[in-house]
């Protein structure tokens, strides 16, 4: 990363915010909406790098992790140029001072995002598969064998290696053109019934 600095200009996604200079706050909302003083600075909460159990999907978390790999850890622990804010329902929402230069390739990435909302592709897919794994073992499987037994009217079909049942389940997505879809909040959700109603019976039952 070169040393060229310089401010970074907000885009349409940002909200504007405001720290007091000697603020160290880092709580979801303890900011002010205008400034209340000399002292206070104009900081960008970036939209498109902010999250909770309920808002962001796989653009926004995706965003967040690709990006603050690249900040100076010893900036996000002082929050000088850019400051993580936490609040509840695992709201995670990244800031930059706009009375600060930071590094230009970083300004560059995020004033970007104003054309393309994302940042890494390939990150972001692998962001998906992971949801769509974790998915897969907490409601996916169980949802898809139930789907499953009532379209066929096999039984036990939970005693299918996992591997198998795998198999037969993206064989199903191939074949129906049916794929997880990214929700708000970072889940995905599937129909699991039209894959199901896809899946070749001869994968069930050799």
């Amino acid at each position: 990363m070169s040393d060229e600095l310089r401010t970074y200009q907000p885009i349409p996604a940002d909200t504007i915010i405001y720290l007091r200079a000697d603020d160290d706050e880092n709580r979801y909302g303890r900011w002010y909406d205008e400034p209340v003083g000399e002292d206070c600075e104009a900081w960008a909460l970036l939209g498109l790098l902010t999250y909770s159990d309920y808002s962001g999907c796989s653009v926004h978390r995706s965003n967040f992790r690709v990006f603050i790999e690249d900040i100076d850890p010893e900036e996000l622990e002082t929050g000088g140029t850019f400051r993580v804010f936490y609040g509840g329902y695992g709201t995670e929402a990244l800031a930059v001072c706009l009375d600060r230069p930071i590094p230009s390739e970083l300004a560059d990435t995020l004033e970007a995002l104003a054309d393309y909302p994302v940042i890494d592709e390939s990150d972001m897919s692998e962001y998906e598969l992971e949801t769509e794994d974790d998915a897969w073992n907490s409601w996916i499987m169980s949802d898809y064998i139930r789907a499953l037994e009532a379209h066929t009217g096999l039984e036990d079909l939970d005693e299918l290696d996992s591997e198998d049942l795998w198999t037969a389940y993206r064989q199903g997505c191939e074949l129906s053109n049916t794929y997880p879809e990214a929700e708000i909040g970072g889940g995905v959700w599937i129909d699991v019934e039209r894959v199901a109603q896809a899946t070749p019976l001869e994968l069930l039952t050799t």
